[in-house]
């Protein structure tokens, strides 16, 4: 019987990846392409090293997911710091922890990324063609008051 990371190993190695160390610089696409291929390797190994059961692992997969899918936690809040003000003079702000939100006034905030606000084109079979407008009245949502 195999244990998880040689599953994954031989996994990765079926589609192709070496497993090799990660060279500094890149001569080729391939070896961009081989440096994933080991990148992911070495995070399933950690991972599989803090022993994680069965439902932590799923809630810190889940987690890991949203994070580096730039997703937040928690909600967004009111507090100044984690905003950045753009347009000198004028109001207009864009989180620092989920870079898709903005906000005029630090009341209410809306995601470019999220679907309610894109109106998609569609092709001759009503299908989606992946490009899209941001609407222009988007869809609104308050921010939850900070208490700091």
């Amino acid at each position: 019987m195999t244990t998880g990371l040689e599953r994954i190993e031989n996994e990765l190695k079926l589609a192709g990846y070496k497993l090799e160390p990660i060279k500094e610089n890149f001569e080729s696409d391939d070896d961009y392409i081989q440096a994933i291929g080991t990148s992911v390797y070495e995070i399933c190994k950690m991972f599989s090293e803090q022993g994680h059961s069965g439902m932590s692992a799923e809630i810190a997969i889940r987690m890991i997911t949203k994070l580096l899918q730039g997703d937040i936690l928690t909600p967004l809040t009111d507090n100044p710091e984690e905003w950045i003000k753009h347009f000198e003079g004028e109001e207009y702000y864009q989180s620092k922890r989920k870079f898709s939100c903005f906000s005029q006034d630090l009341k209410q905030y809306y995601d470019n990324e999220a679907d309610e606000n894109k109106e998609y084109e569609l092709d001759e079979n009503g299908e989606k063609t992946g490009w899209y407008h941001l609407k222009k009245d988007k869809v609104m949502h308050d921010l939850t008051h900070y208490e700091g």
